[in-house]
């Protein structure tokens, strides 16, 4: 399930870094740090409603009735920011973000 949004992050990532624009918000004083807080908050918060669906799912649904919720909202949220920095770690190997796309399906798999 979380495919689709680990794609979407490394070619957004690559693709910002394919049109340069990281530089150049450098050059008007932005610093490191900032620049991958946003890109970490951004996919975090759409995943956290993702996260707390699954956790309903989960856990209403049958599948995991005796563990409790908060236990497993945790461990998708967890995973989720593993994701994203696994997503930030494939996009520094890349230059264009069709490549990176394509490479990361692979990568996301065979890990």
């Amino acid at each position: 399930s979380y495919m689709y949004s680990a794609l979407t992050i490394v070619r957004n990532v690559v693709h910002e870094k394919e049109r340069k624009l990281k530089e150049s918000m450098k050059m008007m004083g932005l610093p490191n740090w900032a620049h991958w807080s946003a890109w970490f908050v951004q996919p975090a918060t759409l995943l956290f409603g993702s996260n707390v669906i699954m956790a309903l799912l989960i856990h209403f649904g049958g599948i995991l009735t005796y563990s409790d919720m908060t236990l497993i909202l945790v461990y998708l949220l967890l995973f989720s920011f593993a994701t994203i920095n696994f997503c930030f770690l494939l996009s520094t190997f890349f230059k264009k973000a069709t490549s990176a796309a394509v490479f990361a399906a692979i990568l996301w798999y065979m890990s």
